[in-house]
């Protein structure tokens, strides 16, 4: 059940930024934005959020109370909520009264009041709603639900079955949105009335870091993130076409497990030539200079100038030729670079240079290896010794740190890890390619697992604490500061974990 309760509390992160609880998320809600920003997601973390409630399920459980629909076109009421359908049987036809996907669960919902149920309605705005919901979109109102009889709660008779209807209260509604698809003026104002919708925005920050949590720079003189070049285009698409055409950040998600410049380059070249420029031309109407100015391609990198052949037309016909069409001809660049991502970083600024840094981190670290070792064999120690901080904001603010039973260790180039060592078991802390482990000075192995020692994890990463006699106080400092960049104590077994 960890990785459920994982979905749980993301979902609940999720709410709580957009200024909802566990207990006031409203009975009907549409999260909207542009294409790529994680909608249909958040609606399904949303939706375990509230079917798990204080009883949490198994992904398999949960399909007893979620249905999931997309809008369309063609979608309609009979399949939404009841309609006439045709059945062949011994070579002839036979018209039976099926329920819907909706009417189905609120039927199902009805008769076990104590658990929530959720239909998530994936592209809510491509349906013709008014069609779709029918009578249906007075009783979704929530003032207006629960069971047929009670006060306030209007019935409706269905115009197959000619059966009594009311919608539960305990039926939960999530629709997606695609603002670059249609407007949200375009929606139906009844619809509109009886939904809260909250927006969904393009977050570039998601791809400032690997996935084990080391930053992205791929300019390290200006401190250039990769999620920098989202931003970018997101803000000239935001002043050239609005906020609804930017594009959102699952596109490039999956740069996050790119280890060297090659692959990375090698990702970007297809999300670039069959995501992102063919999404442009949908969002600038095919206007090549607008989509060459978001990325700032005055060197055609990702649009190349075609050249027309002068005796392409007569010359009697010549008049009557668009010049200015020919003179902007343009079509993708199906050569970007699959081994650089220096063109890819150009989009921000193109008089910079740009490098992929898990090449550099994986030479320098190598180099540091090689240059620190003891006689022994391990590594040195840092020589930075810093003060240990009062609070957790004083460790943030304050960078000259010295105590005498914790260390402070350097991290990349912003983040630190505060170690604490037992003075009678060890001496000697042990920093080897981003591992932390705790040595035994006598003899050089790791030392047995104490009672006052803990394992935090992050990632690949291990970092063994030995607390020692350290002061409560210093304690929770530390605890904090391990929490807030994303180190977790180990609760598993263990014995002897590292051998680097």
């Amino acid at each position: 059940m960890a990785d459920q309760d994982g979905k749980k509390h993301n979902g609940l992160e999720f709410l709580e930024t957009k200024g909802y609880s566990e207990k006031d998320i409203p009975l009907n809600l549409i999260l909207y934005g542009p294409p790529g920003t994680g909608k249909t997601y958040w609606a399904m973390l949303i939706a375990d959020v509230l079917i798990d409630g204080n009883n949490p399920k198994t992904e398999e459980e949960k399909k007893n109370y979620k249905k999931f629909v997309t809008f369309h076109q063609s979608f309609s009421y009979e399949y939404f909520v009841e309609g006439i359908h045709a059945e062949t049987e011994q070579g002839g036809i036979s018209y039976e009264i099926r329920d819907g996907i909706f009417k189905a669960l609120c039927d199902t919902a009805r008769n076990d009041a104590e658990n929530k149920y959720v239909i998530i309605i994936d592209e809510i705005n491509r349906g013709n709603i008014s069609a779709i919901f029918g009578e249906l979109i007075t009783l979704i109102e929530a003032g207006k639900r629960g069971k047929a009889g009670e006060k306030n709660v209007p019935a409706v008779c269905l115009p197959y079955s000619s059966s009594e209807f009311s919608v539960p209260k305990n039926v939960y509604i999530i629709g997606t949105m695609n603002t670059a698809d249609r407007s949200l003026t375009g929606l139906d104002i009844a619809l509109r009335r009886r939904f809260e919708f909250v927006e969904v925005q393009p977050e570039p920050e998601l791809l400032n870091t690997f996935e084990d949590g080391e930053e992205i720079i791929i300019n390290e003189e200006d401190h250039i993130k990769f999620g920098n070049i989202l931003e970018t285009i997101n803000k000239r698409i935001e002043i050239l076409q609005g906020r609804d055409h930017t594009i959102g950040h699952s596109y490039f998600m999956d740069i996050r497990k790119c280890k060297t410049e090659q692959e990375a380059a090698a990702f970007l070249a297809r999300v670039f030539t069959k995501n992102i420029i063919p999404l442009l031309r949908e969002y600038f109407f095919d206007d090549w200079e607008k989509i060459r100015m978001v990325l700032n391609d005055a060197e055609g990198n990702f649009i190349k100038k075609d050249s027309v052949d002068e005796h392409l037309f007569s010359e009697e016909f010549n008049e009557n030729i668009n010049k200015d069409r020919i003179d902007k001809k343009y079509t993708i660049n199906d050569d970007l670079s699959t081994e650089s991502i220096d063109v890819y970083g150009k989009i921000v600024d193109a008089e910079k240079k740009y490098k992929w840094p898990a090449d550099k981190k994986a030479t320098s670290s190598s180099n540091d290896s090689s240059e620190s070792k003891e006689k022994n064999g391990r590594p040195t120690t840092p020589k930075e010794r810093k003060e240990a901080p009062e609070n957790i904001e004083a460790f943030e603010d304050n960078d000259e740190y010295k105590y005498k039973k914790a260390y402070v260790y350097q991290n990349g180039e912003e983040t630190y890890i505060f170690v604490v060592y037992n003075r009678k078991n060890c001496n000697n802390n042990i920093r080897n390619g981003g591992r932390y482990a705790i040595y035994n000075e006598k003899d050089g192995e790791l030392i047995d697992m104490k009672k006052n020692c803990e394992i935090w994890v992050n990632g690949d990463d291990r970092f063994i604490d030995l607390r020692g006699n350290l002061s409560d106080q210093l304690y929770e400092i530390q605890v904090a500061m391990l929490n807030k960049i994303g180190w977790k104590k180990y609760e598993g077994k263990y014995s002897y974990i590292f051998n680097d």
